[in-house]
This record gives C-alpha cells, structure tokens and sequence, in this order.
C-alpha cells in the first residue's frame, strides 16, 4: 500500500521475498529467459561488441538523469520545510541589518581622506563578511547526508550514482548560497557605500559578492564532507564548532598570524576570503592613506590589487571546494563497505 513499506519488508523478510521472486513469473521473464538466450547466444559464438566509449556516454548519461531527479526532489524538500528555509533565508538579512547598525556611513567612500580608524573598521568588515559567508556555508550543508542515510544506503544499492547524488546537493547549495551572499552584501553596501567603479576586475559590490559566495560554496563543500563521514546527526552538529572557531582565531585580523598559526591559517577558508576582499577594497591605499596622518600597524597579509592576486585567491577556495568534494565522494564510497 505504501512505496516504502517495500524497504522495510526487504530488510525484515530478505530471505522470504528472495524465494517468492524467484517463483513469480517476472522473475521467469526477465532474469531466467534472458540469461538463457545470452548463453545460447554465446555458446553459438556470437558477441557483442560494446564500445568503451558508448559505455562511457551511457553511464554519464544515466547519471546526468539521476542528478536532474535528485535535484528536483531535494528542491521540493526544501521548499516543503518552510520553517527550515525560512530560517536559512532569514539569516542572512538579519545579520546584514546587525551589520547596518555598526557600520559608519559611507565608510567605503573616503578615498584619501580615511583615517586609522576607519582602515581598522573596513577590516573588521571584511573579516566579519568573510566568517558570515563561511558560517552559511557549514550550517546549510553539515546536516544533508547524515539525516538521509538510510535512504542513501537504499538508493545505493539500486545503482545510485555518488557523483550525481553529490552534485544534486552542490547544486542548491551553491543556489542558497548565492541568495545568501547576495542579501547580506547588498545590505551592507547600502550603508558601507562600496564604490560602483571597477574594482579588480568588476565593480566593488559585484566583486565582493563573488568572493562571499565562493566563501559560503567552498564552506558548504567542507560541510558535506563532514556530513557524510561522521555519520550521526548528533556527532556533527557536535563536531561543527570545531571548524568555526578556526574561521575567527586564524583568519589573520583578531589575532597575528605567527609560526605554527600561519601555517593553520592556510586551511582556513575565511583567511582567503578576507585577503580576496581586502584586495577588491585596496586595503594597501586605504591605509597607505591613513598613514599620511597617523602611524598604523602593518596590514596583515599583502592584499595586493591585481587581477593574479585575486584569482589566486579565488582560485585557493574553488581548489579546497573541490578536495573536499572529492572527499564526500569517497567517505560515500566507504558507506558501501559498511
């Protein structure tokens, strides 16, 4: 009477419902029939040939098909969890409009006439962007695979694609983020007053969106991965603190990066998210400009204005985003052992 009532007798009564298909006629038409003619076909020498190629394209095929099915059932669930998306939609402008309230005005906008004060602040603000989209990032990812499990393990064994099942989630994660980070940095920008004018390679406000967004990506690749090899939804939830904090202390702008900490600093998000942004603001002429009046402590990293720095940056998240893509897939590929 019930779809899934079919994986509950299958796990209860494996054996039961193994002899009973094998006496129904289905089982007659489609296994035993065809065995028959395939070896018949054989022993008369025929043989097929199957192409590595065709074989390829039929698979990628089939998991292009799986990932579109995945994707527009993870959609559904999402939206049939108002609460739940409410929530992760509501985020995001909330924390903007806290920002809003301890923002200066047109603090972007000072050109030459930035003080010590406001350099100090600006990087406060990037900081704070760069920890928010990383934060986003974990906390919309690091409870997908470990609350579906089982039906992951059920799915596996009809011939799942992990690939496919991955990307479904990528895919609106990277939507949800980007909802996400465009919110909270156009809120911002109505107070910060980014600059319109290029910045790096596009205008400021664009250029710190991407950043934001490859922030929260890079993040929610990270929180599948956790979510896939804890394997309890209790235990990672648990466990997620443990990649926040880092996001804070090792970003480079509470605290000076020396020895070991710089080294941690590297495996930390958040740190390449602010030196990308600082380099889209030009942190250096900020505060080349407010040192005119008032001797200031060396920036923290070299927040260079070229479009190579940038990219390097950006190129820095998209690489962890894709090792830690290639992780959930094989603590996946684990779960076939288990």
């Amino acid at each position: 009477d019930d779809f899934a009532a079919i994986y509950n007798l299958v796990e209860s009564e494996p054996d039961q419902w193994v002899e009973a298909f094998q006496e129904s006629t289905y089982y007659d038409t489609y296994v035993k029939k065809r065995l028959d003619a395939a070896t018949q076909t054989g022993s008369e020498g025929q043989t097929v040939d199957v192409k590595a190629g065709d074989s390829f394209l039929r698979k990628a095929a089939t998991s292009a098909r799986q990932m579109n099915i995945l994707t527009q059932r993870y959609l559904r669930l999402l939206f049939r969890d108002r609460r739940n998306l409410l929530f992760l939609l509501l985020q995001s402008p909330i924390i903007a409009v806290l920002l809003f309230l301890v923002i200066d005005s047109g603090l972007f906008g000072k050109g030459v006439q930035t003080e010590a004060g406001d350099v100090a602040s600006i990087q406060k603000i990037l900081f704070v962007l760069a920890c928010i989209g990383a934060w986003f990032g974990i906390i919309n990812s690091v409870r997908e695979i470990v609350k579906e499990l089982p039906i992951y393990r059920r799915e596996r064994l009809v011939n799942l694609s992990i690939p496919a099942y991955v990307a479904s989630k990528l895919v609106v994660m990277l939507g949800l983020g980007v909802v996400q980070a465009f919110l909270l940095v156009f809120i911002v920008a109505l107070r910060a007053g980014f600059p319109w004018g290029q910045a790096v390679l596009i205008p400021t406000p664009l250029e710190l969106f991407v950043t934001v967004t490859l922030i929260t990506f890079t993040s929610a690749c990270f929180g599948l991965f956790l979510s896939a090899i804890v394997g309890r939804e209790d235990r990672v939830m648990s466990i997620m603190p443990l990649f926040l904090i880092p996001q804070i202390v090792f970003a480079g702008i509470v605290f000076k990066l020396e020895g070991v900490a710089k080294i941690v600093s590297v495996f930390v998000f958040s740190r390449w998210g602010i030196e990308a942004l600082g380099a889209t603001v030009n942190l250096p002429a900020l505060h080349k400009a407010a040192s005119f009046s008032t001797p200031m402590q060396d920036l923290p990293f070299k927040f260079t204005y070229t479009a190579a720095y940038l990219l390097q940056t950006w190129g820095i998240l998209l690489g962890f985003a894709v090792f830690s893509v290639v992780l959930t897939i094989l603590a996946l590929k684990r779960q076939d052992v288990i």
